[in-house]
């Protein structure tokens, strides 16, 4: 169906306000101290590494939806599952009532390792690169587009999944119980470990090559005036929540800073995380995600990614080092 000519009009206008850079209607600063709020919280002794199942583990779910209340989802809602697993599930609706019923959703692990007692001493995870970076991104994310004078055509689901550390428990629990039907699920775009953006600005993309048009739409995103070092790895990295969604044929991103070499020890606190770095990486994110999301066209899933020849030996030497 297509738009009408007032709606045509708002899309128009819509489109020059994601491509002037403006997406985020927050100053930086403000920006930077939320998230710096959000990953002390989060990466903090009250949460004590986010363990999944654990009472501390769900404090944290707790903290997420109450951000996400104050932002005006009203509707943010729990999903239980199995071992005390807990989701935490938001929706922002489309505005054109057709393209509303398809979603893209964004998706970000909160669960971490939680802690343990060596030399009797209670020795914490705080897990701040990982996944609490991306948790803060997609909070100031969750905001901005809230904020938005016109929401996009078709609607945005933000799931933070819990149980990724055990196996991807929440995302795959998730994915066989959705909250919105599957087969509107268009596209997930998952972050983890987003918080030590280099001097270079290299944001690597993963699995670009799942759907149609994706590395376009990426790449027609990064219009900030510090724009991000965008590589897309021949890789597809089956090693993070985004690997739920592929067996239902649905296409997806990974977007990660990198690998230090702090994850998983409990050297992982906010020392040294990059916070405008991470600023820049949610403007990114809210921008990319609006242009796909209030698009004339939408990607579809190609199956071809898995017996796709890549041109190069090995785009991903040295990314785990």
């Amino acid at each position: 169906m297509f738009p009408t000519l007032h709606k045509k009009l708002t899309i128009l206008f819509f489109a020059a306000f994601v491509l002037c850079g403006i997406t985020f209607p927050l100053h930086g600063e403000e920006v930077e101290a939320e998230l710096r709020r959000h990953m002390e919280k989060l990466a903090g002794e009250e949460f004590l590494g986010r363990e999944f199942g654990t009472p501390t583990g769900r404090l944290a779910a707790e903290f997420i939806a109450e951000e996400l209340k104050a932002y005006g989802y009203d509707e943010t809602r729990f999903q239980e599952f199995p071992g005390g697993g807990r989701n935490v599930v938001a929706v922002l609706p489309g505005s054109d009532p057709e393209p509303a019923e398809k979603v893209i959703v964004l998706c970000a692990h909160y669960d971490h390792l939680g802690f343990r007692e060596k030399d009797g001493r209670r020795v914490v995870y705080p897990g701040a690169e990982d996944n609490a970076s991306s948790v803060a991104i997609l909070l100031s994310v969750a905001k901005a587009l809230k904020q938005l004078p016109e929401t996009p055509r078709r609607s945005i689901l933000f799931l933070f999944t819990d149980g990724e550390e055990k196996g991807l428990l929440g995302a795959r629990y998730w994915v066989e119980n959705p909250t919105v039907s599957r087969e509107n699920v268009l596209l997930t775009i998952c972050l983890d470990m987003n918080g030590r953006l280099d001097e270079e600005s290299r944001l690597y993309i993963f699995a670009s090559r799942t759907g149609t048009g994706l590395e376009a739409w990426c790449r027609e995103g990064n219009t900030a005036e510090e724009p991000l070092n965008l590589i897309f790895p021949w890789s597809v990295m089956l090693r993070s929540d985004h690997a739920a969604f592929l067996p239902k044929n649905i296409p997806v991103l990974m977007l990660v800073t990198g690998y230090p070499q702090v994850i998983h020890t409990p050297q992982d606190t906010i020392d040294g995380i990059n916070f405008p770095g991470m600023q820049r990486i949610a403007e990114f994110v809210s921008r990319m995600v609006t242009l796909m999301a209030d698009g004339e066209t939408v990607t579809e899933y190609r199956k071809a990614w898995k017996t796709d020849k890549s041109s190069v030996e090995d785009e991903m030497a040295g990314f785990f080092k």
